[in-house]
């Protein structure tokens, strides 16, 4: 027979709490298990209620029962919540037994415990992730379905599939009530070609869109292989996003492919913005690994500019001020490059309705706001465009028409008269009918040189040219004009002097410069062109000078804007376009130089250009 002082021994090697009371629940014996869990010595122990070891966890109703059971005379199973000398919760699964003496007397209880709180830590764990994998299953703004293929009878080949389990947007998105149990054969004709595709959805994850011919929608999908040979699709409806790309495509023709509609990123954050959850396509988009970024927070992968109002919709969600929220934003990848996303955020609740996590959608959007941005580039320039337009036919409209009367009128006069009329009239309606087809002639350059900048076609062709050439014809081609108002003309320019430019270009420039010179200059006037001396010896200073009406300090900085189409009268109300100086301006840029302009009113005006000696070409 087994002596107590072996039985003690054995009660204390056991990992098994083992407890003894008397009828009273008054603690008799304990062995050293009990000690090492509780923190309580023996001689603390004995004497004392089990009562100490209550957590308040339970309630009256749940000792009632235990006590009960085993005055009753028989032996109670469960679970204690209990707490340690210093307060430590702990779990334990617990048998009590009753003690009875040789007359079958109840003498006390004797009660063997386990400690199973890392087990039952773990349960709480496990059931904390299911739910939350069943909140994001449900509340998801994306379809899910999970399916499992439907064999012939020999196994060989998927003859259908059936829905195993599906969300509530996925029966929306379908406009049926309810999916589970259907096969996709039942939905819409168009699933056969899913159905032929769903052996490969059993073997690797695929990402295509979808075009459901039956509602006229576009969905985009991605699949992925699970256990016991079924798979996961995730979608969400494109149609109005393949409706918007295919209209920019028809009004604009501008672009060469169409926006990436993969399916969105998955990312759920604490209410510490850690992330706790990322799906593969969410990695993907920011180029991290899954686990890489579970180490990181929502902050890390966000730009600056895109924080503060980040920061704000998460509290608000955190706080319950709002039930969800979606806001474009900008990410940052891991090689630190940028894109822009679309985020979608909805609460997680723990069993107690307390929002414990939120989960984010994340689409990338880069291209569509790139295609927003060129909209408003190219609305901007359609205005310019069009006002450039209304300025050029008021243009046309007035400051053409008129020389075109003057012109015929003469021209009539001189056919119904000619008889007449005496050889001085008849010079003087002549040299009229050439001032007029002079400033026509004017004009009309004036609109076609403009034409060809507006175009970008104005090319320059550099070669080393004679200011005084030019000058010559010029003078001799305005001989009309400067003998109407009997101005006086000096070519001060060297023949030996050479510029490098564009010889047109040249020509154009002086000419615009020497008509204004004609233009704003009363009778017996000056206008003189000649050379100024330039400390840069690559470089040569060309003059135009007049002694004219001289021009506004306002004005001035006007004067080479090509959107002002700035016009004045000149001093016998000749007209001009408007567009010479702007164009003078963008000419001398193209050849490498610059203009400067010296005038007031009543003080004449001093022109002075810039343009190189020798090619400078190879240093640009």
């Amino acid at each position: 027979m087994i002596s107590s002082k072996d039985l003690q021994f054995a009660l204390d090697s056991t990992d098994s709490v083992v407890v003894m009371t008397d009828k009273n629940g008054i603690i008799v014996y304990a062995n050293k298990a009990f000690e090492k869990l509780y923190g309580y010595t023996l001689d603390e122990a004995i004497g004392k209620r089990t009562s100490i070891l209550k957590s308040g966890y339970h309630d009256n109703d749940f000792y009632q029962d235990m006590w009960e059971v085993i005055n009753s005379g028989n032996t109670w199973e469960g679970i204690f919540r209990n707490k340690t000398r210093n307060g430590t919760l702990i779990w334990e699964q617990a048998k009590i037994s009753p003690i009875k003496n040789n007359e079958g007397d109840h003498t006390g209880f004797i009660a063997v415990k386990e400690n199973i709180t890392y087990k039952r830590n773990l349960e709480d764990q496990i059931q904390k992730e299911q739910f939350l994998l069943n909140e994001l299953f449900s509340n998801a703004p994306i379809g899910i379905i999970i399916s499992e293929p439907i064999y012939d009878k020999n196994k060989n080949s998927i003859i259908d599939v059936l829905i195993i389990k599906a969300n509530p947007i996925a029966s929306t998105i379908f406009s049926r009530l309810g999916l589970v149990g259907l096969r996709y054969s039942n939905l819409y004709p168009s699933f056969h070609k899913l159905i032929i595709k769903s052996g490969s959805f059993l073997k690797d994850k695929e990402s295509f869109d979808f075009y459901l011919s039956e509602t006229d929608r576009h969905l985009s999908f991605r699949t992925f292989p699970i256990e016991e040979k079924r798979f996961c699709s995730l979608f969400y409806d494109i149609t109005e996003y393949k409706n918007t790309i295919r209209e920019l495509i028809e009004n604009r023709n501008k672009l060469d492919a169409i926006v990436n509609t993969n399916i969105v990123g998955i990312g759920v954050v604490n209410k510490n913005n850690e992330f706790v959850f990322v799906n593969s396509r969410f990695a993907e988009l920011l180029g991290y690994s899954e686990d890489e970024l579970l180490h990181l927070t929502n902050y890390d992968i966000t730009e600056s500019e895109s924080v503060d109002i980040t920061s704000k919709m998460i509290s608000q969600l955190f706080n319950g001020e709002i039930l969800n929220c979606s806001i474009e934003k900008k990410y940052i990848k891991k090689d630190k490059s940028v894109f822009w996303g679309s985020l979608y955020l909805s609460p997680i609740k723990n069993e107690n309705g307390e929002i414990i996590e939120a989960a984010g959608l994340v689409a990338d959007i880069d291209e569509k706001k790139k295609i927003e941005m060129q909209i408003l580039k190219n609305e901007q320039m359609l205005k310019e465009l069009n006002s450039t337009k209304d300025k050029l036919f008021s243009i046309i409209a007035h400051d053409i028409k008129n020389p075109f009367g003057v012109v015929l009128g003469f021209a009539n006069l001189l056919s119904d008269r000619l008889s007449e009329l005496s050889g001085n009239e008849i010079r003087e309606y002549i040299d009229q009918i050439l001032i007029a087809g002079e400033n026509t002639y004017k004009l009309l350059e004036d609109l076609l040189t403009w034409g060809r900048s507006q175009l970008g076609k104005l090319n320059s062709k550099k070669e080393y040219i004679s200011p005084y050439t030019i000058v010559s014809e010029v003078f001799s081609y305005y001989h009309q004009l400067i003998r109407n108002k009997k101005l006086i003309i000096k070519n001060g320019f060297s023949p030996q002097l050479c510029v490098y430019a564009d010889y047109d270009m040249l020509k154009f420039i002086i000419r615009n410069l020497i008509h204004n010179a004609i233009k704003f200059t009363p009778e017996n006037g000056i206008i003189e062109c000649f050379e100024e001396n330039n400390e840069n010896s690559n470089f040569k200073t060309i003059v135009v000078k007049d002694s004219g009406i001289g021009i506004s300090t306002e004005k001035q900085k006007e004067l080479f804007n090509n959107e002002s189409f700035l016009t004045t009268l000149g001093t016998n109300n000749e007209k001009g376009t408007g567009l010479g100086l702007s164009l003078v301006k963008e000419m001398i840029d193209k050849n490498n130089g610059t203009i400067t302009i010296e005038s007031g009113l009543g003080k004449g005006a001093i022109f002075r250009i810039e343009l190189p000696a020798v090619s400078l070409d190879s240093n640009f």
